[in-house]
């Protein structure tokens, strides 16, 4: 797609109003339009009337919010390691990674929807009430079977608050400054990458899991009115200025039965549905099928994948392309080569960077022997630099205007992680512990150069009312792309675990060994606490686990190679000042009637 004309002296002067908030102008947004959708009519009502000091007081209020989610984000692995590992299944970390991401590739495309038709507070106050309710499910599970059930939930609010984070950051942002503003939420991690291991280990040394799960459901509701109350002020005030006359209010919408009816038609109700169960159907099973006795032949393994290969999978196919009123990517986005690349670039960046993530804290505290604090530390250090090296990537584009250049070098930088990842999977020296450090150093650098990028050059070729979808559904990709590379190592951890475990416990001369393997497989922080680094048991667990997540990042490395691929497709389009690019998604009878126009005009 070419780059948008150059502005005219005029332009320059006098720049036209755009939902935005940059630091070199202070541009006034457009009066809501009438072909608008309802929700985001009201946010440009709001942006319209929010002075700079109340946008900065959002701003803050956004930062406290993501502050304490981060936090709780990055803990919360911790936890659920311990209460899986309780229940003997920590085997099934994988299972747990396909379901949050089959549920978030569900729910981005809905949540988007929500956020255009129904309003950004709704979503905020209803993503919530998920979120509370599956974290105080999750704190009182009894079994993992329970805990499912609440993990469920809380995904699926945690998935609505994401989508409403990347909708406001994009609303009160140009497209110039957009990086900058989209890292703003993630600013928190630069804290609690050094804070969550010191809280997580001291959560343990004085409670239990069960605490970790149960303090957000405290704190959350208090850090989301700090988001909520502003936005709800600031539509009070457009509506007494007469900003939303003719605007449905979200009460109207909520009430209107036939309006719910309209929206599950938008927003593809029955593709979901046949997506979201294909991949469970398709991946889960990939997690499940291996343990110290294959379970491939059976009925509980086979009839899913049957099912989701067969049935789910072509009916998803069939339905977007022949019946679906309004597919989830309008069609004539899909036959932009810039907009597929950017999907897959979605896809394929996180399914390789899950890879080695999904198990990592395992591979920590055992391979490498490192205490509850550190390997909670480790685990977050991609996130710490992907952040710091995102802000300054956002001034980057800012300057230059451009981000395919960025996205192309993240690209060669996930393979040159996967390569020190490969070299350093475990070990107690020094020089073994920093070598995995520093693959996650350079993981998080390609982070920040093609994760949020490729979302911002997605944004570029669109106008403001496909932005919310066309995000969604790069985060829809990102889930798929999560499920992908979790149920890989699912895959590979389930077949090859058991066997490793058993087989270098057997070359150690152990007793018992294969009853020994099956209590590793199924809790390995009950082992590490019995058996110290230097024991003979110890030396051959250890080895099975960093020859097993060797293979996990042979098949990340290859995913990365793909990326890489995709990453020449995309367009170069250059960043303007405005929110949006008013040019985009033109079509060819769209600019011959403009020229019609012109012509009448001068004439």
């Amino acid at each position: 797609m070419a780059p948008p004309p150059a502005k005219t002296d005029d332009e320059k002067t006098h720049p036209p109003a755009a939902a935005s908030f940059d630091a070199d102008a202070e541009l006034v947004p457009p009066a809501p339009r009438d072909a608008t959708a309802p929700g985001v009519a009201r946010i440009e009502a709001v942006a319209a009337v929010w002075k700079t000091w109340e946008r900065w007081f959002f701003w803050l209020a956004l930062f406290l919010f993501c502050y304490y989610r981060g936090l709780d984000g990055m803990t919360r692995p911790t936890f659920q390691a311990f209460a899986v590992s309780e229940w003997n299944v920590a085997g099934q970390t994988a299972t747990l990674a396909v379901i949050r991401a089959c549920i978030g590739a569900a729910s981005q495309p809905v949540y988007a929807k929500l956020c255009d038709h129904v309003g950004r507070p709704f979503v905020l106050f209803i993503s919530t009430l998920f979120f509370l309710l599956g974290t105080v499910v999750c704190a009182a599970a009894q079994n993992f079977g329970s805990y499912i059930a609440g993990f469920v939930i809380y995904t699926f609010g945690f998935g609505g608050q994401n989508m409403l984070i990347f909708a406001v950051a994009s609303d009160f942002s140009s497209m110039r400054s957009r990086l900058i503003f989209l890292h703003a939420p993630s600013v928190p991690f630069l804290i609690n990458t050094w804070v969550s291991g010191n809280v997580a280990q001291s959560l343990m040394n004085t409670t239990t899991w069960r605490w970790g799960f149960g303090i957000p459901a405290i704190i959350d509701p208090f850090t989301t009115s700090l988001v909520f109350v502003p936005l709800l002020l600031g539509l009070l005030r457009a509506k007494r200025q007469g900003r939303l006359e003719g605007i449905r209010s979200t009460p109207q919408l909520l009430a209107s039965p036939a309006n719910w009816l309209d929206l599950l038609i938008k927003v593809d109700f029955i593709g979901l549905v046949l997506i979201a169960s294909s991949l469970a159907l398709i991946l889960v099973p990939l997690t499940l099928g291996g343990g110290n006795a294959a379970k491939w032949r059976t009925a509980p393994v086979l009839a899913p994948l049957i099912v989701g290969l067969t049935t789910t999978l072509p009916g998803f196919i069939i339905w977007e392309a022949k019946f679906a009123k309004h597919p989830m990517l309008p069609k004539k986005l899909l036959k932009n080569r810039h907009i597929l690349c950017g999907l897959a670039i979605a896809l394929f960046s996180i399914a390789s960077s899950s890879t080695q993530g999904s198990y990592l804290y395992f591979t920590l505290v055992v391979a490498f022997g490192k205490s509850v604090e550190a390997a909670t530390r480790v685990r977050n250090i991609t996130s710490f630099v992907s952040t710091i090296v995102g802000i300054m990537v956002g001034f980057a584009v800012r300057h230059f205007r451009q981000l395919k250049p960025f996205i192309i070098a993240g690209a060669v930088l996930y393979i040159v992680a996967f390569g020190l990842l490969i070299r350093y999977r475990g070990g107690h020296s020094v020089s073994d512990f920093a070598g995995l450090v520093g693959g996650e150093v350079v993981l998080g650098v390609a982070n920040a150069l093609i994760q949020y990028p490729a979302t911002t050059a997605l944004q570029a070729v669109v106008q403001h009312d496909n932005m919310a979808i066309v995000t969604a559904m790069f985060n829809a990709c990102f889930q798929v792309g999560a499920a992908i590379g979790s149920a890989m190592a699912g895959g590979i951890w389930t077949n090859l675990m058991p066997r490793k475990l058993q087989a270098g416990l057997e070359r150690a001369g152990i007793p018992n060994a294969d009853k020994l393997a099956l209590s590793v497989y199924g809790n390995p922080i009950k082992f590490i606490a019995q058996y110290k680094v230097g024991t003979p048991e110890r030396g051959a667990v250890d080895g099975a686990y960093r020859d097993v997540q060797r293979y996990i990042c042979i098949a990340g490395i290859c995913v990365a190679v793909i990326l890489f691929g995709f990453t020449f497709g995309l367009d170069n389009p250059r960043l303007g000042d405005k929110q949006t690019n008013d040019e985009a998604e033109r079509s060819d009878s769209d600019e011959a009637s403009v020229d019609e126009k012109a012509k009448v005009v001068k004439a």
